[in-house]
């Protein structure tokens, strides 16, 4: 045989057997237990729903999932412990929003390239953020905390569970597109910041509608506004910034999985199909909008491409208040 003739038979012999390889991997994943590592402690709204939707991805996939907590250096040991992992689908990390705000943080102090070490898998829900201030604040709409905050500048603290953070640069967007002045008091996780802003060390808060909507029912806090563009479906009656006075403004807390980089997209494929089968599914719907979540409807691909528009827009704000510094 001709030696071209016979590269070329080897070639398409070789070409062959990786899709039939690929094929079988596919169609045998998962092989053993799939590890769901949450960068954050049990509590919060990460860590619940990353459990939630263990038990029906398990029941989709044939195989156990675990969820692995690794909290720590602002989600950095969670995020290399994944990122450090097989790419085979069997390590996956379950993250909030906080992924892309911190992701600049994250290069400059772990070393982590995060958009170059994971892979989007899929996003399960989303929410906005909920304004609240300190009853003692005399404010009861967005267009009286930005008048309110024109009058007193540099008065009114906010606080946020630390530089990067998705609720430290939600707040920075909105002094930008407000025009207001605003002091950011960064705290140890979102829980002491709530705590402060009841006690009245803060005035205002950008929280989780889960972390807040309580003590706005009980008088603790009182509610000014969602960051999204449409009123929230757990909060109907809680207008939007955007028709409050600051047109576009759109912040949203999501949750998602990523895998490590490299993972076959058949594999990713696959996972996302259980994330979808499991959001179909009315109990964990409910439970979803329970904490406040609307499940999403986002495609893989979407879901990547707006995890990393998210990255360039908060590297660019944060870059530029580090610049004003």
């Amino acid at each position: 045989m001709h030696s071209s003739v016979r590269r070329k038979t080897i070639f398409a012999l070789g070409a062959s057997l990786l899709a039939g390889s690929r094929a079988a991997h596919a169609q045998d994943f998962p092989t053993q237990t799939i590890r769901v590592v949450v960068p954050y402690p049990p509590g919060g709204v990460v860590d619940p729903v990353a459990r939630l939707l263990t038990t029906p991805m398990a029941a989709y996939l044939g195989q156990p999932m675990v969820v692995d907590n690794r909290p720590g250096a602002a989600g950095a040991i969670g995020i290399a412990v994944v990122a450090q992992a097989k790419a085979d689908g069997h390590t996956l990390l379950f993250h909030s929003s906080t992924i892309t705000t911190s992701a600049t943080v994250q290069h400059e102090n772990a070393k982590i390239d995060v958009p170059a070490v994971l892979a989007p898998v899929a996003m399960v829900g989303s929410a906005p953020f909920l304004i609240v201030v300190n009853p003692g604040v005399p404010v009861k709409s967005i267009q009286e905390l930005i008048d309110y905050a024109r009058a007193n500048p540099g008065k009114l603290n906010y606080g946020s569970s630390g530089r990067g953070s998705s609720n430290h640069l939600a707040a920075e967007l909105f002094k930008r597109m407000a025009g207001v002045d605003l002091v950011h008091v960064p705290f140890q996780g979102g829980g002491p910041a709530v705590t402060a802003l009841v006690g009245g060390q803060i005035q205002v808060g950008f929280d989780t509608i889960t972390g807040s909507s309580q003590l706005v029912k009980a008088g603790r806090l009182r509610a000014l506004a969602v960051t999204s563009l449409q009123r929230s479906k757990a909060l109907p009656d809680v207008p939007s910034v955007h028709e409050s006075g600051v047109p576009n403004y759109d912040v949203n807390f999501w949750l998602g999985y990523f895998a490590p980089a490299n993972t076959p997209r058949d594999v990713i494929g696959k996972l996302a199909a259980a994330v979808r089968e499991s959001n179909a599914n009315p109990e964990v719907a409910q439970k979803l909008a329970g904490f406040g979540l609307e499940r999403s409807n986002a495609s893989a691909d979407q879901f990547a491409a707006l995890f990393r528009s998210e990255i360039d827009k908060w590297d660019k704000l944060l870059k530029s208040l580090d610049g004003a510094r």
